[in-house]
């Protein structure tokens, strides 16, 4: 039955492709055990894995919000299509992928465009820091190589995830 109930849930997605085109924005939400609403309502001793109930109810809560502010407060342009599942990590944590499907007219078409919604670069610390803690915390890789050979993600004296990686100074936009 749950075979079949995904296969159907596949085809549904299928179809929104085939009607609107391709996706424009694939997006993904993770579950942060440093919340403040998980925290706090951690009792003494307790951890995240403790309580799957609590880090999965306040992560579906806003998940809820994010969804609002994509497809009815259209932060990201006007959506008419959207499709999105949630899996669980290996630890149990929740996560969301999202596919989202923007109006003929706010389709992103080059870098310029791209920019305006997606920042990739570390925010200034004298400018932005509660921002620039948060990237530094949850966003950055390593330090691995020479520095740490010890890190995880060590395989035979280079980063198994290619880090670092080459610096550009502009989103670049590939023919595919």
């Amino acid at each position: 039955m749950l075979v079949k109930l995904e296969e159907n849930r596949y085809q549904d997605a299928i179809s929104l492709v085939q009607r609107y085109g391709k996706p424009d924005l694939f997006i993904t939400m993770t579950c942060n055990t440093s919340w403040y609403k998980i925290v706090n309502e951690l009792g003494p001793g307790e951890t995240h894995q403790d309580r799957p109930d609590l880090t999965t109810r306040i992560f579906k809560a806003k998940l809820e919000e994010l969804k609002k502010d994509i497809y009815n407060r259209g932060v990201l342009g006007t959506v008419v299509a959207h499709v999105h599942v949630v899996e669980f990590q290996k630890r149990g944590m929740p996560h969301a992928h999202m596919l989202v499907i923007l109006s003929d007219q706010e389709k992103l078409n080059n870098p310029d465009e791209y920019d305006q919604i997606v920042r990739a670069e570390i925010p200034d610390p004298s400018i932005e820091p509660e921002l620039y803690e948060i990237v530094k915390k949850h966003m950055i890789h390593g330090p691995c190589g020479r520095l740490k050979p010890n890190s995880p993600c060590m395989r035979k004296d280079s980063c198994k995830k290619a880090y670092p990686r080459q610096f550009s100074e502009h989103t670049i936009q590939e023919n595919d």
